[in-house]
C-alpha cells in the first residue's frame, strides 16, 4: 500500500514539473505576456473582469456589443521594465560584491582601501597587517610570511 503511494506521489511530482514543458505557446506570442493582466474593453470603457462588465450590463451602464480582451500593458513598457529591474539587481550584486571584498576598521568601520596599513579615520593598525614588519597577509594566516612573527587573526590565537 505504501509503495503505491510513493508511486502516486512521484507521478503527480512529475507532472507538476513536467506539465509547463509541453505547454505550447502560440506562434509569435512571449510568454512572459501570456501572464499579463488583461482588460475587457466596451464600448471605451474597461473592465477589469467579465463580471464587472456584465453587472453594468445588467444595471443598463454598458452599451450593447462584445468586449475586446486586450493586454493591460504595452510591450515597450514591460521591456523597459524588465531593463531597470535587470539593472537594480545588477547594482545590488556589484554593491555586495564590493563590500564583501573590503576590509573594515575594527573601531570605527570604514573601509580600508588598498595599500593602507591603518584607518584613515581613527588610525588603528589594519587587521590583516603584520604587526612586527608591516607586510599585508590573508586573514587565516597563522604567521607572517615575511618575518614569521606569530598573527592574531589565524586559526589559534
Amino acid at each position: 500500500m505504501s509503495l503505491l503511494v510513493v508511486v502516486l506521489l512521484t507521478v503527480a511530482a512529475v507532472a507538476y514539473v513536467a506539465y509547463p514543458l509541453f505547454c505550447r505557446q502560440r506562434e509569435g506570442q512571449l510568454a512572459v505576456l501570456a501572464a499579463l493582466p488583461r482588460t475587457l474593453v466596451a464600448g471605451g470603457v474597461a473592465y477589469e473582469t467579465e463580471d464587472e462588465w456584465a453587472v453594468d450590463r445588467a444595471l443598463g451602464k454598458a452599451g450593447s456589443g462584445q468586449p475586446e480582451l486586450q493586454a493591460s500593458f504595452v510591450e515597450a513598457d514591460l521591456e523597459a521594465e524588465i531593463e531597470r529591474q535587470v539593472a537594480a539587481i545588477r547594482t545590488e550584486r556589484r554593491e555586495a560584491r564590493a563590500s564583501k571584498k573590503r576590509t573594515t576598521c575594527e573601531n570605527c568601520g570604514k573601509p580600508f582601501q588598498s595599500g593602507d596599513r591603518f584607518c584613515a579615520r581613527c588610525g588603528a593598525p589594519h587587521p590583516n597587517v603584520c604587526p612586527e614588519c608591516g607586510e599585508r597577509h590573508r586573514p587565516e594566516d597563522r604567521f607572517c610570511t615575511s618575518c614569521g612573527t606569530a598573527l592574531l587573526g589565524g586559526y589559534e590565537q
